[in-house]
């Protein structure tokens, strides 16, 4: 990450920003590639840094967080020897209950999973 941007403020140095269009094209992970194509695009700073907080705040944080709670019971279910069957219940439970951000600032709730035993267990 540090030589990707170091090499980046050297490119725009010394060939201008616009030269850094093939790299955005290139950019593999979607918030770099948007953060450099603001740029490449001439986009004000206060508005380049808002733009990206917002995804940051509304889109990555929230599917972070539910993920890392996901990983977290898994690892304390499989440490248990709890049933597969039964975290792989908890983990929909989870991935359900995280509320979903919307641009406005309210939060919904995913409809609840419903299960259908299979077996007994």
């Amino acid at each position: 990450m540090i030589e990707l941007w170091t090499q980046t403020s050297l490119q725009a140095r010394e060939h201008g920003i616009l030269s850094l269009e093939p790299v955005a094209a290139q950019t593999v992970d979607p918030f770099p590639r948007e953060a450099l194509q603001l740029l490449v695009d001439g986009t004000g700073p206060a508005l380049i840094q808002d733009i990206l907080d917002t995804r940051l705040r509304w889109a990555i944080l929230p599917q972070q967080r539910t993920r890392c709670a996901m990983v977290i019971e898994a690892v304390m279910c499989a440490q248990s020897g709890d049933n597969p069957g039964l975290i792989r219940h908890k983990l929909g439970a989870i991935y359900q209950a995280q509320p979903e951000e919307t641009a406005a600032g309210t939060a919904t709730v995913r409809a609840p999973m419903v299960l259908k035993p299979r077996g007994n267990w």
